[in-house]
C-alpha cells in the first residue's frame, strides 16, 4: 500500500444535491399556451389552424412568426419545448419527413406522456410511428363526421391551466446488498481503503506503461540487433570469395610463369 494517503470521508451527496438544485434554471412566470411543430410545407395550412386557436383566445408561439432574427432554431424551439405548456404538433405526411427527428427528442423528454404538455393532432391521414399510436392520444381534425367534438376536446386540452395530475409511478426497491454496500462505503474506514486503493491502482497502471515501453524498447533493439548479424554474414560471404579470388590468381601466375602463353 502506498504511505501518505490521508483519510478522506465519503461524497457529499447533500452538497452535491444542493448545488444542483442552485444552478438547475427557473421556469418563466409567463408561459405561451401553445407551441406549434410543423411540416415546412404545411406553413399554410398551419397558418389557419393558428388563426382557430388564436380566434379561443390562446396565445401561441410558432417559429416563423415568433423567433428572434438571429437566434439558433434548435436553441429557440428546444427553449418553446420546454417553456410552452403545450406542445402541439401538427402531424401530416410532409411533418413525418421533416420533423419527426425533432418530434423523437421532445418525445424522449417525456416517453410516457404523463406530464401531459405534449397534444398531438391530427391534420392530414398519414401513416404514424408505432410508439405515437402506442403512447399518445391525438386529436384527430381529418375525419368529418367527428372533428367537430375533435376540436372542442382539443381546445378544452389547451385551455387547462396545469396538466392533470397523475400517480407516479413506484419506484423499485433497493435490493438489500446494495444497500449495504451504499451504507459501508459511506463509513470513513472503507472509504478511506477505497481512496487507498486508487491511489495503488493508478501506481500500478503507470508501472505497467513503463514494462510496455521497456518491451517495445527492447523489440527495436532485437530487430537491430538482427539487422547487423544480417549486415555482418554478406561481409563474411564478401571476404570469403575476395579470398579465394586471390588464391586462384596466384595459382594461375605459377602456373603459366615457364609458358610461352601470355596472359
Amino acid at each position: 500500500m502506498r504511505v501518505g494517503v490521508q483519510p478522506s470521508s465519503g461524497p457529499d451527496t447533500h452538497k452535491v444535491q444542493a448545488q444542483a438544485s442552485a444552478q438547475a434554471p427557473s421556469r418563466p412566470a409567463h408561459q405561451p399556451d401553445v407551441f406549434i411543430c410543423y411540416g415546412n410545407s404545411d406553413r399554410n395550412k398551419v397558418e389557419e389552424l393558428i388563426q382557430r386557436l388564436e380566434a379561443e383566445s390562446l396565445e401561441v408561439c410558432v417559429d416563423y412568426r415568433d423567433m428572434p432574427v438571429g437566434a439558433s432554431p434548435q436553441h429557440w424551439m428546444e427553449w418553446q419545448v420546454e417553456h410552452c405548456r403545450h406542445v402541439l404538433p401538427v402531424m401530416t405526411p410532409n411533418w413525418l419527413k421533416s420533423d419527426w427527428t425533432a418530434f423523437e427528442v421532445m418525445l424522449a423528454e417525456d416517453p410516457t406522456g404523463r406530464r401531459d404538455r405534449l397534444t398531438p393532432v391530427l391534420l392530414e391521414t398519414c401513416d404514424l410511428p408505432p410508439r405515437i399510436k402506442a403512447v399518445r392520444n391525438f386529436a384527430n381534425l381529418t375525419d368529418p363526421t367527428i372533428a367537430s367534438s375533435e376540436w372542442d376536446r382539443l381546445i378544452k386540452t389547451l385551455r387547462e391551466e396545469e396538466p392533470r395530475p397523475r400517480a407516479p409511478d413506484p419506484e423499485p426497491p433497493t435490493p438489500k446488498g446494495l444497500r449495504d454496500l451504499i451504507a459501508l462505503l459511506q463509513t470513513p474506514e472503507v472509504w478511506n481503503k477505497v481512496v487507498m486503493f486508487k491511489e495503488v491502482f493508478r501506481t500500478a497502471c503507470t508501472q505497467i506503461a513503463l514494462v510496455s515501453e521497456f518491451k517495445m524498447l527492447h523489440d527495436k533493439l532485437q530487430d537491430l540487433q538482427n539487422v547487423y548479424r544480417t549486415i555482418d554474414a554478406h561481409l563474411s560471404r564478401g571476404r570469403a570469395r575476395a579470398s579465394r579470388t586471390g588464391i586462384t590468381s596466384t595459382w594461375r601466375a605459377r602456373t603459366c610463369s615457364g609458358c610461352s602463353t601470355t596472359w
